[in-house]
């Protein structure tokens, strides 16, 4: 997690902290877990990784030998719609 509006500061931590998550000006517990407003794949099991020894916690795929950094932005002005609309049968 960063809050800063300086880019070549956004892009310069995935490069020294080994992280398969890193959300800019976005609350932290919530956007980490994938949200609708920032494109991240919803997870309530995000470990740390290759990098802590963690094991995967969904299908295997070949992007789960490889160690990328995601960096995620809020996406302005998206359409979030309500718990009623989400429950509705």
């Amino acid at each position: 997690m960063i809050h800063s509006n300086t880019q070549k500061h956004i892009e310069v931590v995935p490069g020294v902290v080994n992280v398969s998550r890193y959300a800019v000006n976005q609350v932290g517990g919530t956007a980490l877990g994938g949200a609708m407003d920032n494109g991240l794949n919803p997870t309530t099991t995000l470990g740390c990784g290759t990098w802590g020894n963690n094991i995967i916690s969904e299908n295997l795929w070949y992007t789960h030998v490889m160690n990328v950094s995601r960096i995620s932005y809020r996406v302005p002005d998206i359409y979030i719609p309500t718990d009623k609309k989400i429950w509705a049968g």
